[in-house]
């Protein structure tokens, strides 16, 4: 699937499930091809204070449910009141346009996976990373994954951690 710009998924949400913050930073491989069941975390990865330009969100270690992880989504990309808060609206705030970070050029640092896999099913956490693994192709560019411009590479817009 090619990244492609197009407004998010529609939808009514509370104001009280709103999660305000700025992202932070962290690194951890994920190799290409892999299921998200053999996902491996290594120890280089750190935290600390990051801002928007940042190539690193990280998608903090208290996703307990499909609400949680909409909230992170939502306080990474800054995204709209209107975010849909569902696996189309997710895929659509992928492709851009739907808050204040674009997602574009951005790895995302999955603290807490197996705690979040386990708590969302396996199911609903493996068609996240399927969107993740798709907006991570850009057919228009013929590229897949993320410039890294530390050390000048290509890597996946997921890891996990």
């Amino acid at each position: 699937m090619a990244r492609r710009r197009f407004p998010c998924t529609t939808a009514w949400e509370d104001p009280s499930t709103r999660v305000e913050g700025r992202s932070t930073q962290a690194t951890i491989p994920l190799g290409p091809g892999e299921d998200s069941g053999a996902l491996q975390s290594t120890p280089e990865a750190t935290s600390s204070g990051g801002d928007d330009q940042s190539i690193f969100l990280v998608i903090e270690d208290k996703v307990r449910s499909k609400s949680d992880f909409h909230d992170e989504i939502s306080r990474l990309l800054k995204l709209a009141d209107w975010y849909g808060r569902n696996l189309d609206a997710f895929n659509d705030a992928l492709c851009g346009g739907c808050g204040e970070v674009e997602p574009f050029d951005k790895i995302f640092v999955w603290k807490g996976h197996e705690q979040a896999k386990l708590a969302l099913g396996a199911p609903y956490f493996n068609d996240i990373i399927a969107i993740f693994r798709d907006a991570n192709v850009d057919e228009d560019e013929g590229t897949v994954g993320v410039l890294n411009p530390a050390t000048g590479e290509r890597e996946n817009n997921l890891r996990l951690e």
